[in-house]
């Protein structure tokens, strides 16, 4: 949707700071992941991981559409994987962004492995490939937006926007934007790597980088 009143949107990076929890927030967080890891051990050696991957790419095509307004349910992204689209050119069209969610999400973690892998996905340069590589799956009849503006993979947008109920950086400063978002995760990344954690870019890292490259460059 585009907006008609410029002075409703965000133009400043540090109007959507912070981009973490404060630390009391985060320790209930951290103690539930650290709950998390150690039961995760117990699934060493098995061949569980693959079929995990698959079940979380599903859910992260579900609830990421879910957020920006594309909602299809799990029997509906099932079907579609099976190549069984609705006969619903508008619950196809949400089919087929749904598949392009799962498969770039696939594409992407082959692409992001070890440290640096981790640091790519965490740059400038990563957004925009993160829109190509999901709308460049997509038929040219899918590449519009309901107002009639095109979507073209990878470019940063052109035009304000709002997805859903969330009004989006105003179309100018979306680079100011994606630098400073940029800039503060690889400053976590080398702190990370100065402590010996091993971050792994998986599915939460592509679900935020998918929705913030959507909301930035669509």
């Amino acid at each position: 949707m585009m907006l008609a009143m410029s002075d409703a949107m965000y133009d400043q990076p540090h109007q959507f700071e912070p981009l973490l929890p404060s630390a009391v927030q985060q320790e209930p967080l951290l103690a539930k992941a650290h709950d998390l890891a150690r039961a995760a051990t117990q699934l060493a050696g098995l061949p569980v991981a693959p079929e995990l991957r698959g079940l979380l790419r599903g859910m992260n095509s579900y609830y990421t559409n879910r957020i920006e307004g594309q909602h299809t349910r799990p029997h509906e992204i099932e079907a579609a994987l099976r190549k069984d689209f609705s006969a619903d050119q508008a619950l196809a069209a949400k089919q087929r962004l749904a598949v392009a969610h799962i498969e770039a999400e696939a594409a992407t973690e082959q692409r992001c492995v070890g440290d640096a892998g981790a640091r790519w996905l965490y740059s400038v340069d990563a957004v925009s490939a993160l829109h190509r590589e999901l709308f460049a799956r997509l038929p040219a009849a899918d590449l519009t937006t309901p107002e009639g503006q095109a979507i073209v993979p990878g470019q940063l947008r052109q035009r304000d926007v709002t997805v859903g109920q969330h009004v989006a950086p105003a179309h100018g400063s979306v680079p100011a934007f994606i630098e400073r978002w940029a800039g503060f995760f690889m400053a976590k990344f080398a702190v990370a790597r100065r402590h010996c954690w091993r971050w792994q870019p998986r599915i939460s890292a592509w679900a935020g980088s998918t929705r913030s490259s959507t909301a930035m460059a669509a």
